[in-house]
């Protein structure tokens, strides 16, 4: 489940709207101790043409105006679904004040200044006015955020229910087997029952194992722990040393003669090992040896090259998609969760894991980078509370 961006923080934007060539040079002075963004229009045709390309936080907009009126312009901006929310303050002529405040709020002002303008009284409206406006936009895109994640997580819990599903069906017809007697626990035919009841308990466990892991990938990273990369990578080949014996594999590791310290949990950098190694003897075939080799370039780095049938151009990036197998029915072990838990968990620590070169039937290099030196773990940004 992806983290939602972070809101542009750029500064509040306004129009300000006057035919007068000198009072558009005045509105535009006064504003300008305010740090905002000030774009200005000298009749409403124009700035209705510039707010067909440009969205703003606020509009000050002259009441009198030939051909196109500030109220004329108004109406319109209030017709478009863009527009029709964005505030405006009116600036009018003392004289004419009363008589158009009535017809300004009809078209939904949200204030009135009179000319001459005090500009202590403009600067205070606009300041506060704008800040509201630029906060509710960045709210409306939390709240858009916040939708698609959990539109995500909707979607992701519904795949993993059916994932599970699969081999609880399985358990469950087995067990009916034993249980009307259709299979005798003691003979032959039983006994391939309960090794396939055990295969599929391993099955479902191993399942509920990566979903936990891919909730705890959601939540704040242990922000104080050092883990030395070589030896991590190190004894990530000496746990998968005994499966890839047992298949007649073999894993050459290639490290440095000394550590190479990242800032991450060293329980979060095994899982992601153990999940690229273990791909690489799956996916590689009998008596290939993994090469699985630590750099230290730009960024502490593991390559882990595996000898298998290689990742279609097309699927490079959908198979770190949860999930995602590359052609169903594929005798490979696993949940399909593996690649995008590897990803999730080294995002944490401002890593990534990726496919670094994959060629059809010889094979494919995935790459695990981290911040490498003590110098770039200043890079990483403070823990969220």
């Amino acid at each position: 489940m992806k983290e939602a961006p972070a809101p542009a923080s750029l500064p509040p934007s306004v129009l300000v709207v006057d035919d007068d060539p000198h009072g558009l040079v005045a509105l535009k002075a006064v504003l300008a101790p305010l740090g905002l963004r000030v774009a200005g229009a000298p009749s409403g045709r124009d700035a209705l043409r510039l707010l067909l390309k440009e969205r703003f936080d606020l509009i000050v907009l002259d009441v009198r105006m030939p051909n196109l009126d500030g109220f004329e312009t108004a109406a319109m901006i209030r017709q478009r679904a863009a527009t029709a929310t964005t505030p405006i303050i009116f600036v009018s002529a003392f004289s004419q004040a009363e008589a158009d405040v009535a017809r300004g709020y009809g078209l939904g002002a949200i204030d009135f200044v009179t000319s001459p303008i005090v500009p202590a009284v403009l600067r205070a409206k606009v300041q506060a006015i704008a800040a509201l406006e630029a906060d509710k936009t960045r709210l409306l895109g939390l709240i858009a955020g916040a939708r698609e994640e959990a539109a995500i997580a909707s979607e992701f819990l519904s795949i993993a229910a059916h994932e599970i599903r699969r081999p609880l069906t399985v358990i469950g017809g087995y067990l009916s087997m034993l249980v009307d007697g259709s299979v005798a626990a003691g003979s032959a035919a039983g006994r391939k029952v309960l090794e396939g009841l055990f295969v599929k308990t391993e099955e479902a466990d191993r399942l509920l194992t990566d979903l936990l892991l891919a909730a705890k990938a959601e939540f704040p990273r242990n922000a104080e722990a050092i883990v030395d990369i070589n030896t991590a990578a190190r004894l990530a080949c000496e746990r998968a040393q005994s499966r890839a014996s047992l298949i007649g594999s073999g894993i050459d590791f290639q490290g440095l003669d000394r550590t190479l310290e990242a800032r991450a949990d060293s329980a979060d950098i095994g899982r992601i090992l153990d999940n690229l190694i273990g791909n690489a003897l799956s996916y590689s075939p009998p008596e290939a040896v993994v090469q699985v080799r630590v750099i230290d370039a730009d960024t502490a780095r593991v390559e882990i090259e595996d000898h298998g049938r290689g990742v279609p151009v097309e699927l490079r990036e959908r198979i770190f998609e949860p999930f995602f197998r590359i052609a169903s029915g594929d005798p490979a072990p696993g949940s399909g969760l593996g690649l995008y838990l590897s990803r999730k968990l080294a995002g944490r620590y401002l890593g990534t894991v990726e496919l670094l070169e994959s060629k059809a039937d010889r094979g494919s290099t995935f790459t695990l980078s981290l911040p490498g030196s003590r110098a770039s773990l200043s890079a990483l940004p403070p823990e969220r509370p």
